[in-house]
């Protein structure tokens, strides 16, 4: 997960910009199966449309080991 459970309204994930890999978000079942994932430096933002979303629902797959994201949340 990307973080301990808190309820956010919105998140914004950032691919690191020197990954070399593709980086996958969603929930407990993300793999690189499940979307096309983000580039180096792509950014993907969600919105919760029930007022909320929690932090430790959203998970990070990545094709190389070690890389990841940065992410930042609006707290509901």
């Amino acid at each position: 997960a990307l973080g301990a459970s808190q309820r956010v309204r919105s998140i914004t994930v950032v691919a690191k910009d020197n990954n070399t890999g593709r980086v996958y978000v969603g929930g407990s079942d993300v793999a690189s199966t499940v979307n096309r994932g983000l580039g180096a430096g792509d950014v993907l933002t969600h919105t919760a449309a029930s007022g909320w979303l929690d932090l430790a629902d959203v998970y990070v797959d990545v094709d190389v080991s070690g890389e990841g994201v940065d992410y930042y949340a609006v707290k509901a």
